[in-house]
């Protein structure tokens, strides 16, 4: 497969979007190192590029005053040897999705969860015992699903009796209710039980894949709640889609 060194630069975004929607199409050649490879460079550029989107929002975020939540800071770096503990996964049957695997590659963990001055209600509940009309449900982007917290997952699952074990899922995200500590549902999560590119997204309202989910996110400049509830303050503009 050929393609650009940077696609962004050289295509335009309806070929980009065709170009990926055939690679995920093809999940069945997985197996093929050659293509692993190629559709893995791919998925990286998109998600070097949605790096640089949630940068700028994290940015402009800062500037404005958002009160985050995760007291370590809104963004994580990549983990140590990431793309080589991924691919032990696999030896051992553990197929971490290639756009969630591209994600954890460029950009590390996101956490938007927290509430903006400009908000008419707040985004979370920070102490705890607020009522649900006094909070609004942005959906803020989160995806903070680490090797290690795979690893820990994947112990869970195998401690599991066998007719309590449904095929292995990574939780990647609380679902929209949690996310503004609010009482909610199950994580948003992917399958890693068989190979994949670009997996459904499991409890997830929008019945979108990961990368749809990020564009969708992106498009709410990293808080979809909005699309619910676009009379709430600075957020009601969407924004195209850029990955």
């Amino acid at each position: 497969m050929s393609f650009p060194t940077d696609i962004y630069h050289d295509w335009p975004l309806n070929r980009i979007h065709l170009e990926w929607a055939i690679l995920v199409s093809q999940d069945y050649r997985l197996g093929d190192t050659g293509f692993r490879s190629d559709v893995t460079r791919y998925a990286r550029q998109m998600m070097r590029k949605a790096g640089d989107l949630f940068k700028m929002i994290i940015e402009q975020l800062d500037q404005q005053n958002y009160r985050f939540v995760n007291p370590n800071g809104p963004i994580s770096p990549p983990e140590y040897q990431i793309a080589d503990r991924i691919a032990e996964f696999r030896n051992r049957q553990i197929f971490v999705p290639v756009a969630l695997e591209a994600w954890l590659c460029e950009i590390g963990t996101i956490d938007l969860t927290g509430s903006h001055p400009d908000w008419n209600k707040s985004g979370y509940d920070f102490s705890d015992h607020t009522t649900m009309p006094e909070i609004i449900i942005t959906d803020a982007f989160v995806c903070c699903a680490t090797v290690d917290y795979v690893e820990y997952l994947y112990k869970e699952w195998l401690s599991l009796d066998g007719h309590q074990r449904i095929p292995f899922r990574i939780d990647f995200s609380p679902d929209h209710l949690h996310k503004a500590n609010v009482s909610g549902g199950p994580p948003y999560q992917l399958a890693a039980h068989a190979p994949g590119i670009d997996t459904l997204v499991l409890n997830e309202r929008h019945c979108l894949s990961f990368v749809g989910l990020i564009r969708l996110a992106l498009r709410w400049r990293g808080f979809p709640g909005f699309e619910q509830i676009p009379n709430e303050g600075c957020w009601s503009t969407i924004q195209q889609p850029v990955i």
